[in-house]
């Protein structure tokens, strides 16, 4: 029998760790509850969870853990509050969290965003070293060196070179690559993802706004191309399909 994706939900009322299970329960997750953020290392230990589940109390401590999350090979946290405001969300994306869900929620968005987070973090993702630009990017252990030092990465940093990484040679849409960087926060917004690649590739040694291994595929997304064997593309106009053509941005 396979094994259940484990979810471990952290929060402090037992009415909301309730509702959290009741719908993913059904939906095939195995679903532990912790009511204090103080025993959350502890529970993780013991769960060994694909997913943690968190309730935000917009507080510098939880920015602090956030951090400590992002630094460390830590599994995809999922932050949720019935009071969300856009610079709450960005904070808490920026310290280190994969996807912020305000409450009250629909029980099928909250079953696809931690399916998607198990997809993103346990499946397709190669363990061992990687150089990109300057940089040697661990997979197994999410750590990215240059010369030695430790580059840190912003989660949203972090998820998009993973996923293309795991995708190596592949175009990964807009699309894709936003959700997996904030969830459905950003929707289809283009220049924001932009402006986080030129960030992810100063930061791996690359020229931010130039070619190179992420390979920038004009109108469409981006791609991981470590030997540049990719052909060149293009939208074609009249349907938007993928054709040769050019890239540059």
């Amino acid at each position: 029998m396979d094994r259940k994706p484990v979810v471990l939900v952290a929060a402090p009322q037992a009415a909301v760790r309730r509702l959290v299970g009741a719908a993913l329960k059904p939906a095939g997750f195995a679903v532990v509850e912790c009511a204090e953020l103080g025993s959350l290392d502890d529970a993780i230990f013991d769960s060994r969870p694909d997913v943690v589940v968190v309730e935000d109390d917009d507080t510098h401590e939880m920015d602090a853990l956030l951090r400590r999350f992002a630094d460390g090979d830590a599994v995809p946290v999922l932050l949720m509050s019935p009071q969300t405001t856009p610079a709450r969300v960005t904070r808490a994306l920026d310290a280190g969290a994969d996807d912020y869900l305000a409450r009250p929620f629909d029980p099928s968005e909250l079953v696809a965003r931690v399916a998607a987070l198990v997809r993103r973090h346990g499946g397709g993702i190669r363990s061992g070293r990687r150089r990109v630009g300057a940089a040697i990017v661990d997979l197994a252990r999410r750590k990215v060196t240059i010369d030695g030092d430790t580059i840190r990465l912003a989660r949203p940093e972090w998820a998009v070179l993973a996923l293309l990484l795991a995708n190596e040679g592949r175009v990964m849409f807009h699309s894709e690559l936003l959700a997996a960087a904030f969830g459905q926060s950003y929707g289809h917004d283009p220049v924001h993802l932009r402006t986080w690649i030129g960030r992810l590739r100063r930061k791996l040694g690359l020229p931010p706004w130039e070619e190179g291994p992420i390979r920038t595929v004009r109108g469409i997304g981006y791609a991981f191309d470590p030997a540049g064997e990719m052909p060149q593309f293009r939208v074609a106009p009249e349907a938007g399909l993928l054709a040769a053509g050019s890239t540059s941005e």
